[in-house]
């Protein structure tokens, strides 16, 4: 197994025993990676630093981490007002075919359609939240760096997770679209 292998799968002794062997912290796998940004990335799925923070200790550049974090919440920028601008127009169209006819649905469609209900809810509610929390966490992140990498790291799984409701949403929609 290379660095880059360990680093996936998890294991910080595995990637303790890399470093302890001198593995070279800068050398890129072959997608242009870096063992810190491959870190970072691992980092965002798990939420767990430990691996990355072994690899800013033993002495891995710090600015492959920096511009992966900065491109990342720059990307998410976007990403959010896409995915909240689909979802929403998915939940309105679903909700004007719904509403008229909720009368008429069986027990369990109506115990289904509540879900989609209260879910199209909390989903705006978060939505929101995420999207005015992303400049404040993108200016201190520019100022100061490694000190907020918990912050950045538990933000970006939260929006990976609010990313999943969002499709979820969007999904469950068409059954109630397909009816107009």
């Amino acid at each position: 197994m290379d660095i880059f292998d360990c680093i996936r799968t998890g294991f910080p002794s595995e990637v303790q025993k890399q470093i302890d062997s001198g593995v070279n912290l800068e050398k890129a796998n072959d997608r242009g990676v870096t063992p810190i940004v491959e870190a970072f990335d691992a980092a965002s799925l798990s939420g767990d630093t430990t691996i990355l923070r072994m690899l800013l200790k033993a002495g891995a550049s710090e600015k492959p981490l920096t511009d992966a974090v900065a491109r990342k919440l720059e990307d998410l920028s976007y990403t959010l007002v896409r995915d909240h601008n689909s979802t929403v127009k998915c939940i309105n169209n679903a909700t004007d075919t719904l509403e008229p006819r909720i009368g008429s649905l069986t027990h369990a469609e109506r115990g289904r359609a509540k879900t989609f209900l209260e879910s199209a809810k909390a989903y705006e509610e978060a939505s929101s939240s995420l999207r005015n929390r992303l400049p404040d966490l993108r200016a201190r992140w520019s100022q100061q760096g490694e000190e907020i990498l918990d912050e950045v790291v538990s933000y970006l799984r939260e929006s990976m997770n609010f990313s999943m409701k969002g499709t979820w949403i969007r999904m469950e929609s068409t059954v109630y679209e397909q009816d107009r």
